[in-house]
C-alpha cells in the first residue's frame, strides 16, 4: 500500500511537471541481494544520466551543479565490497562506506550474532552467509579504489541508550583510532547507527561533533547550503526499490513527510 501511494503521487507530480531542482542528495544503502546487483546497477546507471555523482572528498567542495549525490553504505557488509568491485568500479561511482570497527574485526561466529542482533533489533532469525562482515582487507582495497571509509560506531548501539561516558566515549571516539592504526587513514565521517532524531542525543551528538568533521544521519531531505556543512541528510534506498520509487525520493517528493525531523535534528546539532 505504501508503494501504490509512493507511485501515485509520484506520477501525479510528473503530470503536474512538479520538478524541484535538488542541490544534494545523499543516498544511504545497508545489505545488498547479489540478486538484486543488476537490477541497482540499471538504477545508478539511470541516475546518473539525470544526477551528478560526486566524489566523498568533494562534500564540502563547491558543487559544480545543481542535482548532486553522494553514495553511501551503511554498516560493512562483505557485499557492499562485492558490488564495488563488480558494479561501482564498472560505472565509475565512489562512495562512503561506513563500518563498525567490532564487526569488521569479528572472528567468531557468536561475536558477528552480537552485532547483527544491534543492526537488526527486531529479527530473529539473522543469516550470517547474507550478513557476513567486510575485512581490514577489504576496507584497504576500497581506498585504493578511491572509496571513503567511514565511522557507523563501534558495535552499532543505540547512542542515545548509553548512559556510561567511558561507554559512549567507545563506541563513538575508539573507531577512530583503530581504523588510523588498521588503514592509516584519518576518518572524518561518522553516521550515528539508526539515524533518528531519538537514535542520539545532546551528550552523544556533542562527542562526535568534536571528534568528527562530517555528521550523517538517516532522515530524508536536501542538503542545501553546503558549503562548510558538517550535518547531512540521507534518503534510505533499498536495493529492490524500482526507478519510480527511487525517483520520488530523490526529487523530494516526500521530504515534507520528514521536515519535523530535520528540524529537531538541526535544533540539536545547533545547540551543541
Amino acid at each position: 500500500m505504501k508503494f501504490f501511494i509512493i507511485k501515485f503521487l509520484y506520477c501525479f507530480g510528473k503530470i503536474i511537471n512538479y520538478k524541484k531542482k535538488q542541490n544534494l542528495r545523499i543516498i544511504m544503502m545497508h545489505n545488498l541481494n547479489k540478486n538484486n546487483f543488476k537490477t541497482l546497477e540499471k538504477n545508478l546507471i539511470f541516475l546518473k544520466k539525470k544526477y551528478n555523482f560526486i566524489n566523498p572528498r568533494d562534500i564540502n567542495h563547491k558543487l559544480p551543479n545543481k542535482n548532486n549525490i553522494l553514495l553511501t553504505f551503511d554498516d560493512g557488509f562483505k557485499n557492499n565490497f562485492i558490488f564495488a568491485k563488480k558494479v561501482l568500479k564498472k560505472i565509475n561511482v565512489k562512495a562512503v562506506f561506513f563500518i563498525l570497527t567490532d564487526f569488521v574485526a569479528s572472528k567468531r561466529k557468536m561475536d558477528k550474532i552480537e552485532i547483527l542482533r544491534n543492526i537488526f533489533p527486531q529479527k530473529k532469525n539473522l543469516n550470517l552467509i547474507k550478513h557476513e562482515p567486510m575485512t581490514w582487507s577489504n576496507l584497504n582495497e576500497l581506498l585504493n579504489m578511491g572509496h571513503m571509509i567511514g565511522i557507523h560506531g563501534k558495535s552499532h548501539k543505540r547512542l542515545s541508550s548509553i548512559r556510561n561516558s567511558k561507554e559512549l566515549k567507545n563506541e563513538i571516539i575508539s573507531p577512530k583510532r583503530i581504523v588510523k592504526k588498521k588503514l592509516s587513514l584519518d576518518c572524518n565521517y561518522f553516521a550515528f547507527p539508526f539515524g533518528t532524531c531519538g537514535s542520539i542525543n545532546k551528550k552523544s551528538m556533542r562527542l562526535i561533533k568534536l571528534n568528527y568533521k562530517y555528521i550523517f544521519s538517516g532522515i530524508r531531505g536536501d542538503n542545501k547550503k553546503i558549503k562548510k556543512k558538517q550535518l547531512f541528510f540521507r534518503d534510505n534506498i533499498d536495493d529492490s526499490y524500482d526507478r519510480k520509487i527511487i525517483d520520488f525520493f530523490i526529487n523530494g517528493y516526500g521530504d515534507f513527510l520528514y521536515r519535523k525531523a530535520r528540524n529537531q535534528i538541526l535544533t540539536m546539532f545547533s545547540r551543541n
